[in-house]
């Protein structure tokens, strides 16, 4: 399998970033959303920790992944059974995707910085606060954090759905493209 893309397929790079980035996110919504549940003790502060780890962890993933899209060549959409109004969806869910991915560990972020608890990162170092404390804004931007990484939710939904539907329906190579052990 090529390092980098190639104008029919996805390259090791690209697939590596996109899975280790997709279940990373998919963990720590799961963990956000059992976390919130649980009472004050020192397990779900441990918690915390971690989901704020994974969150600036995923963040300068993206980062890294949108420099590395852009000095690579994208693989041609394979549009030959789309309508028009399915393209523009697929880019629209893509752009979505990317920006959620950006927004939601930055207001998580910004939802910490409010709160005057540290950000840490994997006990190695401390993320320097945004923003001062101020307990309405870290009610804000926890508000807003919670409506994106549901938003995040429904926007994956639709980008699973589409590419199930490529595999099962359609019958081209869209999935397959980005699986990680495919050769092509």
């Amino acid at each position: 399998m090529p390092i980098k893309n190639t104008k029919e397929s996805y390259g090791a790079i690209t697939k590596l970033f996109h899975w280790v980035i997709g279940l990373t996110l998919l963990f720590n919504l799961g963990l956000g959303k059992y976390m919130h549940q649980l009472p004050n003790t020192p397990d779900k502060f441990q918690l915390y920790a971690l989901h704020k780890s994974l969150g600036i962890t995923i963040l300068i993933l993206v980062v890294l992944r949108v420099i590395w899209t852009l000095a690579n060549p994208k693989p041609r959409m394979l549009t030959e059974n789309m309508k028009g109004w399915e393209v523009k969806l697929a880019k629209g869910v893509h752009y979505a995707l990317y920006a959620l991915m950006i927004f939601v560990p930055i207001t998580g972020w910004l939802m910490n910085s409010a709160s005057g608890f540290p950000t840490p990162l994997f006990n190695i170092m401390t993320v320097p606060n945004l923003i001062a404390p101020d307990k309405s804004l870290q009610e804000v931007f926890g508000q807003i954090h919670e409506i994106l990484a549901m938003a995040f939710i429904a926007i994956f939904l639709l980008h699973l759905a589409g590419a199930l539907k490529h595999h099962f329906l359609v019958k081209d190579r869209t999935l397959v493209r980005m699986l990680p052990f495919n050769k092509k």
